[in-house]
């Protein structure tokens, strides 16, 4: 099973709809859509105002998820 996207997981934490989000970072809702069911990544020109916008790393963005902290 394939765990919930990061960017959907950021998303819903903070109660934003697709469409509100993609609003913000101007495209649309399908797009985010696409986005958090792997359809499709995001362009490589987006990536930087995505991390911005919402404070996630560049792996999370691309969606792969967070490394767990090492034990030390």
């Amino acid at each position: 099973m394939v765990s919930s996207h990061p960017l959907r997981q950021y998303r819903i934490s903070r109660g934003v709809t697709q469409e509100a989000l993609g609003k913000e970072l101007g495209v649309t809702a399908m797009t985010i859509w696409r986005w958090e069911n792997r359809k499709q990544g995001p362009r490589r020109r987006d990536i930087p105002h995505i991390i911005e916008k919402t404070g996630l790393s560049p792996a999370e963005v691309l969606g792969y998820e967070k490394m767990p902290e090492a034990a030390g």
